[in-house]
């Protein structure tokens, strides 16, 4: 009745976010997405406040009525609710791989913000140290809602965020230990109806089209959603790395928990696709025989990890 999407900043939110109001268009439920975006971790008691109500303690303008559907889109990390002895909502999310999550994040935070300056790249950011990346501390958290921009970039970029993101708000999951990886792992597998990827968009909506059909069932439902596509992204030209490869690496190393969730998230996506009927392995066709057409023309390659 209830989906959560606990969106991370930088992966693909706004196509998300585009293809849940299409989907309003066609299906009777109600969407919050939510005001409250710095607020992404919650004390005992507002963990609490916000399991009884999760569209209330969002600042949402719409809410579910008394047997409705409904569907609230926040940054926030994950909160098991059968904790507190409530029913667990659906939760659904979308991931990118790691390394160019933070270079999204920090080009998003140059160019719209004015967080860095504007002709200082993310290497240069990394030379001069402007950005450090290489010794964050549980203790420098600011996903409680305090802290500048610089420091919620910082991170973002430094704190394997998205093994924290999924593994929620218990303490262990602040000690940045592999205990935090392990249960963001398990509950990728058993608490998320579905995560899709960002490199395959297409593919993810096709999936929760047949997961959710009665939020995303629509026959007409529209599969090619991009919220920030490029006019030129038939283009051949080549075009410049964002960050060269010794920081790649640096911020691989800095999110080496992160790395292992994203290639166990890919492994999760691909198997959900088979069960749907699609492989990666089969080009147009599904396990069990032609692809739909909504998906002749998606791209079911697996990406490199």
């Amino acid at each position: 009745r209830i989906i959560l999407y606990n969106r991370i900043p930088k992966c693909a939110s706004g196509s998300m976010n585009i293809f849940i109001e299409e989907a309003k268009t066609r299906k009777n439920f109600t969407i919050c997405r939510s005001s409250v975006y710095t607020v992404r971790h919650l004390g005992l008691e507002n963990q609490k406040r916000y399991a009884r109500d999760p569209f209330k303690h969002s600042s949402c303008r719409n809410r579910p009525k008394a047997h409705q559907q409904g569907i609230m889109s926040r940054h926030i990390f994950y909160l098991n609710f059968k904790k507190f002895g409530l029913e667990q909502p659906a939760y659904l999310n979308i991931i990118r791989h790691p390394v160019d999550r933070c270079v999204s994040r920090y080009y998003y935070e140059r160019d719209a913000r004015g967080t860095v300056p504007g002709d200082m790249s993310l290497d240069k950011c990394i030379k001069t140290k402007h950005c450090d990346f290489s010794s964050w501390e549980p203790k420098r958290s600011v996903a409680k809602g305090t802290g500048t921009r610089m420091a919620q970039m910082t991170e973002e970029c430094s704190s394997n965020y998205l093994s924290r993101w999924f593994c929620g708000m218990d303490h262990v999951c602040g000690t940045n230990t592999r205990e935090v990886l392990q249960l963001a792992k398990r509950n990728m597998r058993d608490e998320f109806v579905f995560i899709g990827l960002t490199s395959e968009m297409k593919m993810s909506f096709t999936i929760l089209k047949m997961l959710l059909p009665a939020f995303f069932g629509a026959e007409d439902m529209p599969m090619d959603i991009c919220n920030k596509c490029k006019s030129d992204q038939g283009s051949t030209k080549p075009k410049p790395a964002l960050v060269n490869n010794a920081n790649r690496a640096l911020l691989e190393r800095a999110n080496w928990m992160d790395m292992e969730l994203y290639k166990y998230a890919v492994e999760l996506f691909w198997k959900k696709a088979a069960a749907c009927g699609y492989s990666n392995a089969t080009g147009s066709r599904g396990l069990r025989g032609e692809a739909p057409a909504d998906l002749q023309s998606a791209s079911i390659h697996k990406p490199q990890v």
